[in-house]
């Protein structure tokens, strides 16, 4: 009683964390944390107290699984109380904060950061990680001999959102403060700053931490540790072309990690293997390990993040194979991956500016006015990028499936011929509609002066509308276009799509566009939006090829 959180944290761990403590049935888990809790009230122990409650919460996350799923809770799912968690566990900060326990604080605010993270409430998250930021440089290491267990927490968390050298901050800190007996935490540390060098494409140093990890996890016994790490180096090496060195540390990694049902693991050594196996023409193998990636792909969160690679993989194995049928629709499939994956990567980056902007705000109130102006237009440029996103992507699939029908058979002369007129009709009649809808807009504010001097408020209400609403081009005149383009432009749009595999569907229908000579007026009434959101669009197009200015957009686009 009356004890320290550093004096007894792992007395508190075999009380409420171990698996043991865990895996007991609702009535015995209830029974321990009110026989503690009460006693700790008696004494007057309000650290204690808070232990017990903290307690409480863990099991109501984590209580009644089996081992296999406690350690692999983000594949099996929580317990069924995640929502009472949060609320027991915000209740649980605020006693904290009133009885001025900061240790207490600092886990809190994790576990809350962590739940939200979990739920996708990426700005709560954000919210409570950034408290956890001011507090934890407050608390010195012995009082708080944890501490390393939690900045690593935060490292990982950066690292999924690409914040690497943030990351790389919070792991360099861990790597000057004594572990605690988790003794897995060493190895975690280095295995994670391995990650972020190889994302910087820093392989020498990615191979130097995973190495270091390696040799921390041998010295611990740690069997798991030591598989993974292999299968990260052995990612290295196929990285680096070094197919030797890479296949038996993926082999060993891959069936390491299926044993024990870890397909997050699992997933990114399967498809290099795979890969490693198309590239050396070992077609059976290539695809027996991509299929296994199929299945396992769905386990793993978030699916998309792999399915781009694992698609695109399998689309050339089925060209290999000479199943075009199939290479079709793993492209398709591939595409809606990237589209997810892009998606996600701007609200992360989104969801990280928020976060940096919130803390400017702890240092200035200037900062702060500014800073949530930029927010606000960011959010705001996110939701309508979403929806466009959206129809875009229904737009590439009808596209694309027009395309392969197209490919199917040579255009003789005389279709190309035709073709060619009818595109030029269809110009000819977007250029009239344009005169049509500048002569209309004339005409509104005629009516408009007329009916205030003349007409009467029903008149104007039925006339104006019908003016307003005419459009520039019908459904049927845009699948007309889709069509006529592809005839004369044969291959363009496919070869576009080599070029710059990266492109979304929006501006890709841009450069169409683009290839027909369009003005900015034109394009404008074409795709229902302002003459600068398209002015803007082609500026960032531009700055996305690297492109100097619009005569060498304009190159760009004949050359393809």
């Amino acid at each position: 009683m009356h004890k320290s959180y550093a004096e007894q944290y792992q007395s508190y761990d075999s009380l409420f964390n171990f698996i043991e403590f865990l895996q007991m049935d609702s009535a015995d888990a209830y029974h321990r944390i009110n026989t503690i809790k009460q006693m700790a009230v008696q004494a007057g122990d309000n650290e204690l107290v808070l232990e017990a409650l903290l307690g409480e919460c863990s099991y109501l996350l984590y209580g009644n699984l089996n081992k296999s799923q406690y350690y692999y809770s983000a594949l099996y799912g929580r317990a069924h109380n995640s929502d009472l968690y949060i609320t027991k566990l915000t209740k649980l900060l605020q006693l904290a904060e009133a009885q001025d326990n900061m240790t207490m604080q600092v886990r809190t605010h994790i576990l809350l950061g962590l739940e939200y993270h979990e739920r996708n409430n990426l700005i709560s998250s954000l919210m409570h990680f950034s408290k956890f930021y001011t507090l934890i440089h407050e608390i010195p290491f012995e009082q708080f001999p944890t501490k390393k267990h939690f900045l690593l927490y935060m490292g990982k968390f950066y690292y999924q959102f690409e914040a690497y050298k943030d990351a790389e901050k919070y792991l360099l800190y861990a790597q000057e403060v004594p572990p605690s007996y988790m003794i897995h935490e060493e190895a975690d540390v280095f295995n994670t700053m391995g990650l972020i060098k190889r994302q910087l494409k820093e392989y020498d140093s990615a191979i130097y931490y995973f190495t270091k990890g390696q040799e921390v996890a041998w010295k611990q016994g740690s069997t798991t540790w030591r598989h993974i790490l292999g299968g990260n180096i052995g990612i290295v090496y196929y990285l680096r072309g070094e197919y030797k060195n890479a296949k038996p540390l993926l082999i060993n990694d891959i069936n390491t990690s299926l044993e024990r049902n870890d397909y997050s693991n699992a997933i990114n050594s399967i498809i290099k293997l795979a890969d490693i196996y198309y590239h050396q023409k070992i077609y059976d193998s290539a695809f027996q390990y991509a299929e296994t990636g199929r299945w396992a792909v769905d386990s793993v969160r978030p699916a998309y993040k792999y399915k781009v690679e694992l698609y695109r993989l399998m689309g050339e194995l089925a060209v290999a194979r000479g199943d075009m049928k199939k290479a079709y629709l793993y492209s398709d499939s591939a595409m809606v991956a990237r589209d997810s994956l892009d998606n996600d990567q701007q609200v992360k980056q989104l969801m990280l500016a928020r976060h940096q902007l919130e803390t400017n705000i702890n240092n200035s109130e200037v900062a702060m006015l500014r800073s949530e102006k930029r927010i606000s237009i960011l959010l705001r440029n996110s939701l309508i990028g979403g929806f466009v996103l959206l129809s875009a992507i229904v737009f590439m699939v009808i596209y694309i499936r027009n395309k392969q029908k197209q490919n199917k058979e040579q255009m003789s002369l005389a279709a190309l011929y035709n073709a060619q007129n009818r595109l030029a009709d269809f110009t000819k009649t977007v250029h009239e509609k344009n005169a049509l809808l500048e002569t209309s807009e004339q005409e509104i504010t005629r009516l408009k002066e007329k009916l205030d001097n003349y007409g009467t408020k029903e008149q104007s209400e039925d006339i104006i509308p019908k003016l307003q609403n005419s459009t520039i081009l019908t459904d049927d005149e845009w699948e007309d276009f889709r069509q006529l383009f592809e005839q004369v432009h044969s291959g363009f749009l496919y070869r576009l799509r080599e070029k710059f595999p990266n492109l979304s569907p929006a501006e890709t229908r841009f450069i169409a566009l683009s290839k027909l000579k369009l003005d900015t007026k034109e394009m404008t009434n074409i795709l229902g939006v302002s003459s600068s959101t398209v002015r803007t669009h082609k500026y960032r197009l531009r700055k996305k090829l690297n492109l100097a200015d619009d005569e060498s957009f304009s190159k760009m686009i004949d050359e393809i």
